[in-house]
């Protein structure tokens, strides 16, 4: 295979091969229809629009990454005996379609909220033959051919709806889909659906400084259908509650039915916490049913984000963490604690102190490179800090190595950082690093 593709007229840059393998050139001159479609959802991701029902640029970039998809990943390519590659193959196919079916929603609620109802149906639709067993689905499409004028289109759609989940999942409409059903046929007025996803996350006044590579892991994490409980493990003042609430500000786009941060600092017993979680997600409990039973129905069908702050004092409670995941389908679980919850299903991800520059880079540090030891995410996030009370503090020579050594003796922890350069404005950097 290699001297062919080396003794070819145009050698092939897309390949390279030895005794064992051969490898796809990913950096070479291609263009692979994944690698787009990623790009594009990535970059609707992190667009700051003020809303994606203004912003045509991000429509445009869904429309052309939904395009992209024409069919399941790899479909036709089936390797026998090899366990280990249709595993993979599996995963991907349900991520990528995870990721279509959620674009396709993201663009029929925008155009939803546009009121151009025929535009946003055809969306929902595709959406709806990719994924017939979420009911969601159904009822963006009943509501769409509600607002649209087709009346009778919409209660039939709800019979296909309530014949498809008894035929293949032996289960009635959710509670939702019948109050839709009822009001559409009732001739109650609809109105559009409220865009973006329900959460209770507020707005973080800070940027994350020195986490963007574990911040990458998270969401990577989270974002995979086969990985739906990721721990965030560290010692207390590590971060671990602010990288937690930026991932998940990353990941509302991924969860139609609601991110929601559930804290756990205040309570003091295990039984409490599945009311804290129902309490959170809006579920009301009534008497005479355990609440964990009540919320594991509540949530069966649910794509839905937990975020499950400070569960140290309550590993007891991690079991029911188990038992809530395998009851439901599409319900992932972010969790901060100081220590792991010692589930089999948990993803570990471990945070110490922010990078510090070593001994050498120290060492070797001259004033005309000041900036090598200013880039570093500890020696940042003091800076930052400071300057929030003393706008014009820039550190020259000494007194970055003044601010090393801080960091240094807080281990880098961002909270004992942000504690020391609070002073800035009292103390200069010396007379901070000499009291601590």
């Amino acid at each position: 295979l290699q001297r062919v593709l080396q003794e070819t007229e145009y050698p092939c840059p897309l390949f390279s091969a030895n005794n064992q393998q051969i490898k796809f050139n990913s950096d070479g001159d291609c263009d692979v229809d994944i690698t787009r479609f990623l790009a594009l959802l990535e970059k609707c991701h992190t667009h700051r629009h003020a809303s994606l029902v203004q912003c045509d640029q991000c429509l445009n970039q869904l429309d052309e990454a939904i395009a992209l998809y024409r069919g399941n990943f790899l479909e036709d390519i089936v390797v026998p005996d090899a366990p280990e590659y249709s595993e993979w193959v599996l995963v991907q196919q349900e991520r990528f379609l995870r990721q279509v079916t959620e674009a396709q929603s993201q663009i029929a609620s925008a155009y939803e909220q546009r009121e151009a109802y025929s535009q946003a149906l055809v969306y929902a639709q595709q959406r709806l033959e990719l994924a017939p067993w979420h009911e969601d689905s159904h009822r963006q499409v009943m509501r769409l051919l509600a607002l649209d004028g087709r009346r009778a289109d919409a209660l039939r759609q709800f019979e296909m709806c309530r014949r498809l989940m008894r035929a293949e999942l032996d289960i009635e409409p959710e509670t939702e889909t019948l109050a839709l059903y009822e009001r559409i046929r009732s001739g109650a007025q609809l109105k559009p659906a409220a865009q973006g996803t329900p959460h209770n996350l507020q707005a973080q006044l800070t940027p994350l400084i020195g986490r963007e590579d574990e911040l990458a892991t998270v969401t990577d994490y989270l974002r995979n259908p086969e990985c739906r409980l990721v721990v965030l493990v560290g010692p207390g003042g590590s971060g671990k509650s602010r990288l937690a609430l930026e991932a998940a500000q990353h990941l509302l786009a991924a969860y139609p039915d609601g991110v929601y941060l559930v804290s756990l600092a205040a309570l003091n017993s295990v039984q409490a916490l599945f009311p804290a979680i129902a309490q959170a997600v809006g579920l009301s409990l009534y008497d005479g049913s355990p609440p964990a039973a009540q919320l594991r129905h509540y949530l069966r069908t649910k794509r839905m984000l937990l975020l499950l702050d400070n569960f140290e004092h309550l590993l007891g409670a991690a079991p029911d963490i188990g038992h809530l995941l395998r009851a439901t389908q599409n319900l992932s679980i972010l969790v901060t604690s100081r220590s792991r919850l010692n589930l089999q299903v948990e993803q570990i991800l471990r945070l110490g102190g922010l990078e510090l520059p070593s001994d050498e880079t120290v060492a070797s540090w001259q004033h005309e490179s000041q900036a090598s030891l200013l880039d570093f995410p500890a020696v940042q996030l003091f800076v930052f800090q400071a300057q929030r009370s003393l706008p014009q503090f820039m550190p020259d020579e000494s007194e970055t190595h003044a601010i090393v050594r801080i960091c240094r003796l807080v281990n880098g922890m961002p909270l004992g950082i942000l504690l020391a350069a609070s002073w800035a404005d009292l103390l200069d950097v010396h007379e901070i690093a000499r009291r601590m």
